[in-house]
């Protein structure tokens, strides 16, 4: 016997009901929410990260703050602000600001202010044509043009152009045109002057001076200071010191000294070996071996060897 034919009523109702295109009407439903689902906003996706830019080319174009000016300028961040005037400007991060053509603003209030000008890192500040400030409040100041200050709140000062500074809080002062600063808290504040190290300094009136070691330091035009806490002195134009703590005293020029712990005091004079000492107003005086020494007014001395006369061991070590 035939079975008997299934009824309607026998049979699930999603099973009939069908649209008119023979797709089952739940599997239609179930498409339409899935499609709901993805163009409702996302209220946490809206809170997050947000870019501005002009893929289309109009312009300005904005996103939650974020200001592109240009057709090229690209920005990403609440508030931040892409306006390079001819274009290709970058700001990237919190309130970060490039404002002039091809310039670089990334981080959290970083400021590329100028043509080229490139400001890296929280605070980062470029304020000069063709500058580089790269890390934590590094700065180049106005006018410093093609300045670098490379470290946390490293500096380089109003008007230094072409002056590097590198190091956490290495600095290069005022008006110091192709000064450069290399170590922690270097600084230099003499036109074309270098000191390198740990609290390494050229000082004012010192320009083209080079300063290399921890605390090395000049004080005086075209003087070279080489060691830990070697020092030329304010006034020792042309001086030059080798050594831990060796020194060119104040207006000895042309002073050379070479050894730890030595010293001139006098113009001209030469100091070789440990101690080697000349005092003050032995002017063209010479002292070769450890602890040799010329006695203070007498010009024109040499002293050759250890422990030679010694009378006078005290230099003014005055950087100012």
């Amino acid at each position: 016997m035939a079975a008997a034919r299934p009824t309607s009523c026998s049979r699930p109702a999603f099973y009939w009901r069908t649209l008119a295109g023979g797709m089952p009407l739940t599997f239609a439903l179930a498409l339409g929410l899935s499609a709901a689902m993805m163009a409702a906003p996302n209220e946490a996706a809206a809170q997050g990260f947000v870019c501005g830019g002009s893929v289309t080319g109009a312009a300005p174009v904005t996103g939650a703050g974020a200001t592109a000016a240009t057709a090229t300028d690209t920005a990403c961040g609440t508030s931040a602000t892409a306006a390079g005037g001819t274009g290709n400007a970058t700001a990237i991060g919190t309130a970060s600001n490039a404002n002039g053509s091809n310039s670089t603003a990334i981080g959290g209030g970083s400021n590329a202010n100028t043509t080229s000008a490139t400001a890296i890192g929280a605070s980062a500040l470029a304020l000069a044509n063709g500058s580089t400030a790269l890390g934590f409040n590094a700065i180049i100041n106005p006018n410093a043009t093609n300045g670098t200050a490379l470290g946390d709140s490293a500096k380089v000062d109003v008007g230094s152009s072409g002056s590097t500074a590198v190091g956490f809080q290495a600095a290069i002062g005022q008006n110091v045109a192709n000064g450069t600063a290399l170590g922690t808290s270097a600084n230099v504040v003499a036109t074309s002057g270098t000191a390198v190290g740990a609290n390494a300094s050229i000082g004012q009136n010192a320009s083209s001076g080079t300063a290399l070691g921890t605390s090395a330091g000049v004080g005086a035009a075209s003087g070279t200071a080489v060691g830990a806490s070697a020092l030329v002195a304010a006034g020792a134009t042309n001086g030059t010191v080798i050594g831990f703590n060796a020194v060119v005293g104040v207006n000895a020029a042309n002073g050379t000294v070479i050894g730890s712990n030595a010293g001139v005091g006098s113009n001209s004079g030469t100091a070789l070996g440990s101690g080697a000492l000349i005092a003050v107003n032995a002017n063209n005086g010479t002292a070769l071996g450890s602890n040799a020494a010329i006695a203070a007014g007498a010009t024109n001395g040499t002293a050759l060897g250890a422990n030679a006369t010694r009378q006078f061991r005290r230099l003014d070590r005055d950087r100012c």
